[in-house]
Formats: structure tokens, sequence, C-alpha cells
């Protein structure tokens, strides 16, 4: 299971010098079982049918989907994991909630996806343009929990080209 692998990684993550800039968060608990998406009014909800006898994927957004079909053109992806784990934390005495959209695992990484910040392992979130300022925001925020628990980046990506949003953010890990 790939959240094994993220605990793995944090080791790694306890020595980097760039975890400073990040704004101070303190987690209280990780959910490591995969959220199971909810029925909600007006969204969209279904399961990707992966690749030839792998199990479906399930997503809660259209550009969830999107982005599992662009992954999966790529032969080096070797897993994606939808709604991977939950992280409570608390930051500027505020409780907060995060689960990444999706783990994608790489056998090798392709350049492309590299040179837009993804890794061997890399969590993605998937937000249309249109939701971007009031996201920038909370990103700032999810990506100091993540890097409390692991290394393992964050890529926002906005389309199914797999544009990525807020790239400079690569510089702090």
């Amino acid at each position: 299971m790939l959240a094994s692998a993220i605990r793995v990684r944090h080791v790694r993550n306890c020595c980097t010098p760039e975890i400073d800039r990040l704004p101070h968060v303190v987690v209280d608990w990780v959910d490591w079982r995969t959220r199971r998406i909810p029925l909600k009014k007006g969204s969209i909800r279904g399961f990707h049918p992966g690749r030839l006898g792998e199990a479906a994927i399930p997503f809660e957004s259209l550009g969830e989907c999107e982005a599992i079909s662009a992954l999966l053109k790529y032969e080096d992806v070797s897993e994606i994991q939808s709604q991977p784990f939950t992280i409570h934390f608390r930051a500027d005495n505020q409780r907060h909630r995060y689960t990444p959209d999706l783990l994608v695992q790489f056998r090798s990484v392709p350049n492309d996806l590299f040179e837009k910040g993804f890794e061997r392992l890399t969590l993605v979130e998937c937000k249309p343009p249109s939701k971007l300022p009031d996201y920038a925001s909370s990103t700032v925020l999810n990506r100091a929990a993540i890097a409390e628990i692991t290394s393992v980046p964050l890529v926002v990506v906005i389309d199914a080209a797999l544009t990525t949003a807020f790239p400079e953010v690569r510089d702090e890990y």
C-alpha cells in the first residue's frame, strides 16, 4: 500500500532545512485509511476504469477524473490511489483537515512530469483554475502539514494536461 511508503519517506524529511520556511503547524493525527468519497448534491463522483486487470480508481470531481486519465497515459505510472489519507492539524489556533486527491507512484518519473514537480511518489491536488485564488492561502498550510509527516511533494494540477499551479513552491522541498 502506498501509505506505508509515505511513512517511510518521513525519515528523510526530518533533516531537510527547507522545512523552516513553511508555517508552523501541529499535526494532531493522520488517518491512514483511504477516505471514502461521500455522495454530495451537485458533485461528480465515480470510478475511473484504470488499466486492464487493475481495480477502478474512485474520483470526486471531473478534475480528478481527467488527471487520472492523463496520468494513466504514462506507462511508468505503477499505481494511483485516490484520497490516500487525511491529516488533522492545527495552525494559527484553528483546526484543519486535509485529504490529498491522489497519490501517484512511478517506476521512473517522465521528464515532462519531473519538470512540473513530480517525483517517484507524488501527492496530487486537482483544482479548476477558478478555485485557485481561494485555494492559494490554504495550500501553504496543507503543504506544511504534509511536510510534517512526509517528504513526498504535493503538486497542484489545474487541467487534463497536468498543468501545475504554484510551481514556485517546489523550491520549498
